[in-house]
């Protein structure tokens, strides 16, 4: 029977000969094949034939009288062993074998198959199809934004277009686009405006209870001495700008308490059920220079539970990363990978626009018109003297006299000619337009509609513009909830203990009294920009602040007069009483 058997794993016949009909793989056999085939997982002939008689049921598998070869057996999952017990329960083991999703990216890796599915052998760098090139402009651009003028401009043409006429002069292009880009001015809105409104969200009280083992995670929630409420409120900031965080509990190789450790949504890069690839790329120190290093971690469910894998240097082209298998307190494996993804509306990878990318869009546009503004205000005050019809002077300024003769006939002048310059005040409307637009998109929350409505339907608009803030507050709080309950879980405290912790959102956000710190808050939106005095004023009028007998104009009214009279006598401390 032996030479009528066919390899197991390719579907090839142990003999050189070709094969009796019967079913294979689909009911299909394969034809004569000249010569020893090739492996199907080493892709490399095997020196000998299996299942010879008689020494295969002596020496091979007792349910099918055949040996596996090497290479079917390097691939079996192996039971983690393990080297020793490291503090809170974590224990990692270096290995050689490669990860089960990942299988090399060399040359000859576009011509080999996955050793058991046959899919595409893949790249640890390949993106999620969420991960557009459109959706890393925008976080890119919010980072820029938040950064301000300086990392707006370092970007060049990323964000501010040559003009065309720069182009016709070589010679020139380069200075005229530096002095274009240097008159520009971009508005710091985006930053004053995510700052005052994680004030607005901690300002309230927050509740957080955690078991008594997990007390040091107040005082160093990182690892690096940041403590809790800084990571909370680093939280709030990242839902605010991009619109998604992660956060990963781990614990240090040579032993310690546990941390939490923060992943940008960008460094996140693939995830599937069960599965995630974040990259962790930056710059180590060696001796007393920097070095950029490449490094990316898989974290994954495997046949024993949760375990990571790390991949840098050669390892990530081999796709031979190194595996750290992590076990909870007693040698427990993991049910779960203690990392957790949440966004602004909700706890889920999935990928939305950032919240306040149209603050940073207007910004960006306020910006472009603001350099061909400035550009043509330059340029109308640079006149430019004319001679018609005779030659120029060699000089000119007070006291110079030029006498001209022009030829018979032709009579000869000077003249001041400049741009004429009509588009400033249409640059000038249009940066107005776009200032209000990003009012609009940063304060929406409490922003005034401009027409007549009911009663009710400006409760249920300011009910439903309120619902934004209000569940970056509730994310951020089941966000830092959830990653307390991971470090639980490597503690091996228990479901009990893990159940425990509880992370309270701060109720009311915009209720109708505010405290003098949330009216600090409101102030520093204003002043930057980030609000409408009208939309300010209501606010401390609804918070039981400004006079609710006197509307916006009225007030701005009272305040000019006081600024106009500034009698020491009416007011000695310089106050304006609102």
């Amino acid at each position: 029977r032996a030479p009528d058997r066919q390899h197991r794993f390719a579907g090839w016949p142990r003999s050189g000969r070709k094969p009796a009909a019967r079913p294979w793989a689909g009911g299909k056999s394969p034809s004569a094949i000249p010569g020893p085939p090739a492996c199907g997982l080493c892709l490399q002939s095997h020196p000998r034939k299996w299942g010879q008689g008689n020494e295969s049921a002596a020496t091979g598998s007792p349910s099918r009288g055949r040996k596996r070869p090497d290479c079917a057996r390097r691939l079996e999952p192996r039971v983690p062993g393990r080297i020793g017990d490291v503090p809170n329960g974590q224990v990692q083991r270096p290995s050689g074998r490669r990860h089960p999703r990942l299988f090399g990216t060399g040359e000859a890796a576009a011509d080999q198959q996955h050793p058991r599915r046959g899919w595409p052998r893949m790249s640890i760098k390949t993106l999620h199809p969420a991960l557009t090139a459109e959706r890393r402009s925008e976080w890119q651009l919010m980072r820029d934004a938040m950064d301000g003028e300086s990392a707006v401009k370092t970007q060049a043409e990323l964000y501010l277009p040559k003009p065309g006429g720069f182009k016709n002069n070589p010679a020139t292009e380069t200075a005229l686009y530096n002095a274009y880009r240097m008159r520009a001015q971009f508005p710091e809105i985006l930053a004053p405006s995510v700052g005052a409104m994680i004030g607005i969200i901690h300002d309230k009280e927050i509740g957080i209870e955690i078991p008594d083992a997990m007390s040091f995670i107040w005082e160093n929630a990182d690892g690096h001495g940041l403590p809790l409420e800084a990571l909370h409120r680093r939280i709030t900031r990242e839902l605010l700008v991009i619109g998604s965080y992660g956060i990963l509990a781990d614990a240090p190789k040579e032993g310690g308490d546990p941390f939490l450790a923060g992943y940008s949504r960008d460094s996140i890069i693939n995830w599937d059920r069960d599965w995630w690839v974040t990259d962790e790329t930056g710059m180590v120190r060696k001796d007393y220079v920097w070095e950029k290093l490449e490094r990316y971690r898989v974290f994954s469910i495997g046949h024993l539970g949760y375990e990571q894998w790390v991949f840098e240097g050669a390892s990530i082209e081999s796709a031979a990363g190194e595996e750290i298998t992590i076990t909870g307190l007693g040698g427990q494996r993991l049910p779960r990978i203690p990392f957790v993804v949440g966004g602004a509306r909700d706890l889920s990878p999935r990928i939305e626009a950032p919240p306040l990318i149209g603050v940073a869009r207007a910004a960006l546009a306020i910006y472009q018109l603001s350099a061909d503004y400035r550009w043509q205000l330059y340029m109308s005050g640079q006149e430019t003297l004319v001679a018609i019809n005779g030659e120029g002077p060699a000089m000119v300024g007070a006291g110079v006299v030029h006498a001209m003769h022009g030829a018979e006939g032709l009579t000869p002048d000077l003249k001041y000619v400049s741009p004429t310059c009509s588009g400033i005040e249409a640059h000038k409307v249009a940066i107005e337009e776009n200032r209000t637009a990003a009012v609009q998109a940063g304060a929406r929350l409490m922003q005034e509609s401009n027409g007549q409505e009911s009663g009710e339907a400006r409760g249920m608009r300011f009910a439903s513009e309120l619902a934004t803030l209000t569940s970056i507050a509730q994310n951020s709080c089941a966000l830092l909830e959830r990653a307390l309950r991971n470090v639980a879980m490597l503690m091996g405290l228990g479901e009990a203990a893990e159940e425990s912790i509880v992370v309270t959102p701060p109720r009311d956000l915009l209720d109708s009294t505010i405290t003098p710190a949330e009216a600090e808050s409101l102030m520093r939106i204003w002043q930057s920009g980030g609000m409408s005095w009208e939309t300010y004023y209501d606010r401390l009028q609804r918070g039981g602040i400004a006079s609710p007998e006197r509307d916006a104009e009225e007030e701005m009214r009272l305040i000019d007069d006081q600024d106009d009279e500034g009698d020491p006598a009416q007011n000695p401390d310089g106050v304006i009483t609102i």
